[in-house]
């Protein structure tokens, strides 16, 4: 929180870190929102690394939130290390879901891997990753016929 004008000294960047308890409170409270979630201020990571919170039902919440948040690698990499390692099967498909939302081009290929019989021994993720890798198609596929659409009119 800043120190402006409050006598105190601002810190370089003006970056104050979020306590991990409110991350934990905002996975918390957004866990039914549908819409896109913009984060401008990411900071260090904390919601990145709620992926790594020993409870289940927090790393679901944060892979969710993961999928609107955007295509950073950072983002990719971790989504498909929970969808691969993760102990709870909630959590690995809720990964690939959101790998899905984040869609074309820098999730297909991270699909394609995990969607592979000789890389995933897990039924679940192989599953998943082939359903998403057709609505990753799906959509690619609609918006070049919206693009046509308005490039040729009708």
């Amino acid at each position: 929180m800043s120190s402006t004008k409050r006598g105190g000294q601002r810190r370089p960047d003006d970056f104050y870190r979020t306590p991990r308890w409110a991350i934990d409170a905002l996975l918390y409270t957004i866990r039914g929102v549908k819409s896109p979630i913009l984060d401008p201020g990411c900071g260090d990571g904390a919601i990145l690394a709620a992926l790594q919170d020993p409870d289940p039902n927090l790393r679901e919440i944060a892979a969710r939130g993961l999928g609107r948040h955007g295509d950073a690698p950072e983002v990719v990499l971790a989504l498909a290390r929970a969808a691969r390692e993760d102990d709870d099967r909630m959590t690995r498909v809720t990964a690939i879901r959101s790998l899905a939302s984040i869609g074309a081009p820098r999730t297909t290929p991270v699909l394609g891997v995990l969607a592979s019989q000789g890389y995933s021994e897990d039924e679940d993720v192989r599953v998943c990753a082939r359903w998403a890798l057709r609505k990753v198609g799906e959509e690619r596929k609609q918006r070049q016929q919206d693009l046509l659409l308005w490039v040729v009119p009708a």
